[in-house]
């Protein structure tokens, strides 16, 4: 499945042609699911309004159609300007499901809104993550406005390490700090297999001041050393916020 291209197939295109299954945005609080799938939208510049009008009108004829597969659509807030188009799957066989049949009798306007979505679009590309539920805290009931992204590389024959680290340092002290949103992807397709990538949940900006969850739950020192070890088992970590979009955003209503 290709997904960097011009003309840009996106992935409202693939959606329509094999309407993936997933994992809905729940009501209350859920056990992390197994595989994220984001795809990452670069917007020409002078269509930004087109793409978030046929977008919308998108989630609105999954609402119409009683859709059972959720997505949620994220606005970067620094780095290159992009959306992101956020799916969670169960299992990896959800994939191979061709056709939802309750929005087979949309298929035509599905097509008209994927051609405007595709005019739109500069370029395209998917990244498939495995999950891991001992770094994953589960779903919240409420989304998160804000998302803090870590795209984390791994030194050689670190990845393990770093991991341990995260199961015994950085998921205890996101606990202890009442952070509700917390989650950790591993790369599997479309990025480097020694990339992991992180999303915690935020409010408003001003979440960032005072200390980071590690330091405010086990004291300055000990977040130094953590800094520390986490530099020796990386190559490099790079963050990005992104706002979510409720009104391009969908959320299946469990039937």
């Amino acid at each position: 499945m290709q997904l960097r291209m011009k003309p840009v197939v996106c992935a409202h295109g693939i959606a329509a042609a094999l309407m993936l299954a997933a994992v809905a945005v729940p009501a209350l609080a859920q056990a992390p699911p197994a595989i994220r799938s984001i795809v990452h939208y670069r917007i020409k510049p002078d269509k930004l309004g087109d793409w978030r009008a046929a977008e919308k009108d998108y989630a609105a004829l999954m609402a119409k159609g009683g859709s059972e597969r959720s997505y949620t659509v994220w606005q970067s807030l620094t780095g290159p300007r992009e959306f992101l188009w956020v799916r969670y799957y169960s299992k990896w066989a959800e994939m191979d499901v061709l056709a939802e049949p309750k929005m087979s009798a949309h298929a035509a306007a599905l097509a008209g809104i994927t051609a405007r979505l595709n005019a739109a679009t500069e370029s395209a590309w998917r990244e498939i993550h495995a999950m891991q539920p001992d770094l994953t805290l589960p779903r919240p009931a409420e989304m998160p406005k804000m998302i803090r992204v870590a795209r984390i590389n791994a030194a050689a024959g670190k990845m393990d390490e770093l991991l341990a680290t995260m199961k015994a340092i950085t998921v205890p002290a996101m606990k202890a700090a009442g952070v509700t949103s917390y989650g950790v992807g591993r790369a599997r397709f479309g990025g480097g297999t020694n990339q992991v990538l992180t999303h915690t949940g935020m409010n408003t900006w001003a979440d960032l001041d005072g200390p980071t969850p590690i330091e405010k739950t086990a004291g300055r020192d000990a977040y130094l050393k953590y800094v520390e070890k986490v530099s020796t088992l990386t190559t490099r970590i790079e963050w990005t916020v992104y706002r979510f979009q409720p009104e391009l955003s969908y959320a299946a209503v469990a039937r």
